[in-house]
């Protein structure tokens, strides 16, 4: 098995590659874009291949690609030893964003162990969701009562009259009944000892299997399904399996038709796969709103992508309006004005020295200057990774008399996050501070 790991935008040889594992690869990025719409690899160069703005991993037969973000120093974009220093701390960058923002929350914890922090993402998380569902198991594993009806020839639960006298005409030893039985073969069960056999067989480590196994033979008693995303919806919760219900929303990404590809062969192809971009909104968005007290807000102040408080940009003459506007992050005021508006961008901008904007986009500026106008909001951010030469730079909209600006900040994201809050949350506090 060929193992490599990339930055976004970093490029792969081809030669290195070798045109069998390239075929099998290209052909998963085709069946990649038919479903979610665009490609992981720009295949338009002849030497290389390269990657595009997903995070994550990419598996095929015989080759496994592992892209992390590109938030340390401008010169690492191409191939990386998979040990090395720089790479790790990505990684670990990388676990906590997605566990922050929600994606892997059940595991931020377990993914703070000395224990995965070495070890490859995809690694990293079928050890923590094996580890968390051992633990789960071995609690107790769901039971339900399951609706059945059967001929049987005793009567249990209660005779379903019309159907016995349709079925059992000429078989008078027989009862047609429905009854309920309390077992474990329940959807939550199956789905849960579907993706243990999925991750058996993508891991590497003979530890993760084997951990892999024991969860399998807590489930020996459940059927097993192959499972459809539609499954998900038969899945039925109640008090005591409650706690089952993030490792349920990783079997849902798992084997979600957006995410993981899969198709038939000794080594399965798949992929979990995230926008950087999103990942960078959802992380600030969630560190904002989990840390709220320390910047002065309330929780219930913070709303990201402005959700309940969205506007409209255009209203035509006669028909529906137009442009809805939802910023990243809204902050109120506690009599519920707009006090603060936080856009992020995931581009890494040019020092001062190289161009006065630092290269921010015009569509950007006229992307915030909407969001300022539209919910006359005096303080607006557009926040971008830091880069070397960054400063922050504060404008105020010409031929406004509101008062309102617009603030150009960058957070440092190149060290590492899970241990450095303290410094994130200052690094924050400054992008947010106006003069």
């Amino acid at each position: 098995m060929l193992w490599r790991c990339i930055r976004e935008y970093g490029r792969l040889s081809r030669a290195e590659i070798g045109p069998e594992r390239l075929r099998e690869l290209q052909r998963f990025d085709e069946k990649y874009a038919g479903v979610s719409g665009q490609t992981i690899f720009d295949w338009g160069h002849l030497k290389d291949i390269r990657a595009k703005n997903f995070v994550g991993v990419v598996q095929v037969p015989g080759l496994v690609i592992e892209i992390l973000p590109k938030i340390d120093e401008p010169g690492v974009t191409e191939e990386s030893d998979i040990q090395s220093t720089d790479v790790i701390q990505a990684r670990q960058n990388l676990m906590f964003m997605l566990s922050v923002s929600g994606h892997f929350s059940l595991f931020e914890r377990d993914l703070a162990s000395q224990s995965v922090q070495s070890f490859p993402v995809l690694e990293a998380w079928i050890w923590a969701f094996v580890r968390r569902l051992l633990t789960e198991l071995r609690r107790g594993q769901q039971h339900l009562y399951v609706a059945h009806d059967d001929n049987l020839t005793c009567v249990k639960g209660k005779i379903l009259l019309q159907k016995h006298c349709t079925v059992n005409a000429a078989h008078h030893h027989r009862m047609y009944v429905a009854y309920d039985e309390f077992e474990c073969d329940t959807w939550l069960n199956r789905i849960l000892k579907a993706a243990c056999l999925k991750l058996l067989s993508l891991t590497r480590l003979s530890r993760t299997e084997q951990f892999l196994r024991e969860a399998l033979l807590e489930l020996a008693d459940v059927d097993q399904q192959v499972i459809r995303t539609h499954h998900f919806d038969l899945v039925r919760m109640d008090r005591n399996s409650e706690r089952f219900r993030e490792l349920l929303d990783f079997c849902r990404l798992l084997f979600s038709g957006m995410t993981p590809v899969a198709q038939a062969g000794e080594t399965p192809s798949f992929s979990l796969l995230f926008p950087m971009e999103t990942v960078f909104e959802e992380f600030i968005g969630a560190i904002l709103k989990r840390h709220a007290d320390d910047f002065g807000f309330l929780r219930s102040e913070v709303h990201l992508q402005a959700q309940g408080r969205t506007r409209w940009l255009l209203r035509p003459h006669d028909g529906p309006r137009r442009f809805q506007l939802k910023p990243d992050v809204l902050i109120e005021r506690p009599e519920g004005i707009p006090a603060i508006i936080l856009d992020t961008k995931w581009k890494r901008l040019v020092s001062s020295d190289a161009d006065a904007k630092y290269g921010v986009s015009q569509g950007d500026i006229y992307q915030l200057y909407a969001y300022a106008h539209r919910f006359q909001c005096r303080k607006n951010v557009l926040l971008f990774p830091e880069m070397p030469g960054a400063v922050s730079q504060v404008y105020r909209l010409e031929g406004n008399d509101s008062g309102a600006m617009l603030k150009v900040a960058f957070v440092n994201l190149n060290y590492e996050l899970r241990k450095g809050r303290d410094r994130l949350i200052e690094n924050l506090k400054t992008a947010l501070a106006f003069p």
